[in-house]
């Protein structure tokens, strides 16, 4: 049987939305107009405040009646004092038409800004509560589609209550919200931008309360990195993927380590010996691997070899081995092993005179070059030695 857990179930989903919340990245900030008065930026700028995003303008008027007074002054000072800045619209549109326009003279007032922080429409006033709720969320998707074809990052600054029953979810996918709700937690299912979380925030610097909010994105990041908000994107290095058809030259590597790297490469070459052993020219590693070397180690005819018993060998050149001796040599070997009588003399005396010139710990090793079947000796040296070079580098990386 199962055992329960003792937290209730929105007790559960608290914590583990305060989990979530202290693993993302939250930037502090704040959202002001001409109600908060003339601000101090630089004190702001002291209390840990990332960013600020100011009002800009308000209802559907014309020129200087619809911009707030203290906008121009504001995002100035903010930007002076190293403040990210950002800028909303208070509407009062009650059709497209409206929000069209309301967006055309938003344009007019930010035009020649550069806002790290996204444009903002606030759809909270008093004024658009009697509208239904296709009409507001037609209202709200206007306005940010006139921001967004001008080459601005738009949002929907709402309460929780429009944003969960008035707003299409949609149109809070294809935008992003900043989302009005007071407290210790958003509670909001949906995907939340920024968050405030209270309009009686004390901030140095400022006379008055004012509003606190969360960033749960790197906005300058992803708005320089678009070349939105009247940023230029940066200077691409590299052609489009459709027009470049050459291969990728550098490849990702995912093991770059020289420990790694070194692994690797011993392996290969382990693995090429590995192959090398299975094959019939192998036998005798003491041979040349020159073409010619590989064609003299099949013996010609025994009547070849009696005609060319006497003839001198070939003087070495640059001091390699006689290789054609050395074939003729092989060769006569095979036939006194198969009990040929022609050669088997010259066999036994190269036998002789070859075992008195070596030491006697060399015996041994020459009657092994001539039996494959015994284990190889050689090799298993060769992969100590690949051994202990592995053992070297893993002490040394």
């Amino acid at each position: 049987m199962l055992c329960r857990l003792p937290l209730r179930a929105d007790a559960a989903f608290a914590t583990l939305q305060r989990r979530k919340e202290s693993f993302m990245a939250i930037f502090q900030g704040v959202d002001a107009s001409a109600y908060q008065g003339v601000i101090d930026w630089r004190r702001v700028k002291e209390f840990h405040i990332n960013f600020a995003i100011l009002r800009a303008t308000i209802g559907n008027g014309m020129g200087q009646s619809q911009t707030d007074r203290l906008f121009h002054q504001n995002i100035c000072d903010a930007a002076e004092a190293g403040l990210f800045t950002g800028a909303y619209h208070s509407s009062l549109a009650t059709n497209a038409d409206e929000a069209r326009r309301e967006a055309e003279c938003f344009l007019d007032a930010i035009r020649g800004y550069k806002l790290a922080y996204p444009v903002a429409i606030d759809i909270e006033d008093r004024a658009l509560r009697h509208l239904s709720a296709d009409t507001l969320d037609e209202v709200a998707r206007t306005w940010c589609k006139v921001l967004r074809d001008a080459g601005y990052y738009p949002m929907i600054r709402a309460g929780l209550h429009t944003a969960a029953n008035r707003l299409n979810p949609d149109t809070l996918r294809e935008y992003e919200l900043w989302l009005l709700r007071h407290g210790g937690s958003p509670d909001y299912d949906g995907n939340v931008g920024i968050w405030q979380y209270t309009v009686y925030g004390s901030v140095g610097g400022v006379r008055s309360k004012i509003g606190c909010d969360k960033a749960f994105r790197d906005y300058p990041a992803i708005i320089r990195e678009r070349g939105l908000n009247g940023f230029t994107a940066p200077a691409e290095t590299r052609k489009p993927a459709a027009l470049d058809d050459s291969p990728d030259p550098s490849p990702p590597a995912f093991n770059t380590s020289p420990l790694i790297q070194a692994v690797e490469i011993l392996s290969g070459l382990i693995a090429a010996l590995d192959v090398l052993k299975t094959l019939p020219e192998y036998d005798s590693p003491q041979v040349s691997r020159t073409p010619a070397a590989v064609a003299g180690l099949r013996p010609p005819l025994n009547e070849d070899l009696q005609e060319n018993a006497g003839a001198p060998a070939p003087a070495e050149e640059a001091g390699e081995p006689d290789v054609k001796s050395r074939a003729a040599h092989g060769a006569d070997l095979d036939k006194a092993e198969t009990g040929g009588s022609e050669s088997g003399d010259d066999t036994a005396e190269l036998d002789n005179t070859k075992t008195q010139d070596q030491p006697p710990g060399k015996t041994a090793e020459t009657q092994k070059a001539r039996h494959p079947a015994e284990p190889d000796r050689e090799s298993t040296a060769s992969d100590s030695v690949f051994s202990e070079i592995l053992d070297k580098i893993i002490e040394e990386g």
